[in-house]
């Protein structure tokens, strides 16, 4: 069936079927149909709004909303691998791939991405801290490397020493050195040194997470905050005048 919105400035003559075997043309959207349509790239984070949400429920039990919440983030990944990917080759590819539901171009698609995602991480944020409150709840305490001291910065301290370090391999990028292949959803921390070095300390497959016990209490650190925390001492005399963590996604779609 037909289901196109003819607008007042096309013919007033009614569109002839195809000819068996033939590809009907297709219609640029009119303001009807751009109206009454939501772009695909944005119903699909719309949906996957609704699994963040499910994070949110306070009435679920802590574990439950941490799931949903990761749920929320492997969905992301896979966006940005397959669908974001699919408009970034469009871009740099001479046909032009406009979307038949709201007539924007990729550039356009992008843009309205970009802005839903930056209003999506922030109430991702929000939600993340309501779970971190659950959890205290319970005796588990998510916390930062850098607030730490005593007896749990001892043990922080003497699981990167024996735990972490005999698997990092840093290296300062030079024109000997070039930057190194960094796998998909692979983390690693980027060091800067001066205004014209920086640094490279694959993670591989380090567990994101690890879990101290304290005996009457149970705390998590983030894995790559820990090696960024310690990232001054892995550069021998070089140390770097910042550090972050960072985490490529490669694009995952396939032209057949």
């Amino acid at each position: 069936m037909d289901t196109r919105v003819i607008s007042k400035a096309e013919t007033a003559e009614p569109p002839k079927a195809p000819a068996t075997g033939e590809t009907p043309l297709e219609a640029t959207p009119s303001a009807v149909t751009v109206e009454c349509t939501v772009n695909r790239e944005l119903s699909w984070l719309n949906f996957n709004r609704r699994v963040l949400q499910e994070g949110a429920c306070a009435n679920r039990p802590p574990l439950d909303r941490l799931s949903f919440f990761g749920i929320f983030l492997n969905n992301l990944d896979e966006f940005y691998r397959v669908r974001v990917g699919t408009l970034m080759d469009a871009l740099q590819s001479e046909e032009a791939l406009i979307d038949d539901k709201t007539g924007w171009t990729p550039s356009e698609q992008l843009g309205a991405i970009e802005h839903r995602v930056a209003e999506l991480m922030i109430e991702a944020q929000r939600i993340e801290t309501e779970i971190q409150i659950a959890f205290e709840r319970e005796h588990i305490h998510f916390l930062s490397p850098e607030s730490l001291g005593g007896a749990r910065a001892v043990a922080m301290t003497k699981f990167f020493k024996e735990e972490l370090k005999p698997q990092l391999s840093p290296m300062v990028i030079d024109s000997h050195h070039p930057f190194p292949f960094l796998r998909d959803r692979e983390c690693a921390i980027l060091s800067r040194f001066g205004h014209h070095s920086l640094g490279v300390i694959p993670l591989g497959r380090l567990p994101a997470f690890h879990v101290f016990d304290d005996g009457d209490q149970q705390w998590v650190l983030h894995v790559p905050e820990i090696v960024k925390l310690f990232a001054n001492k892995l550069y021998g005399k070089q140390e770097p005048s910042e550090s972050v963590v960072c985490r490529v996604t490669r694009n995952a779609d396939l032209s057949v």
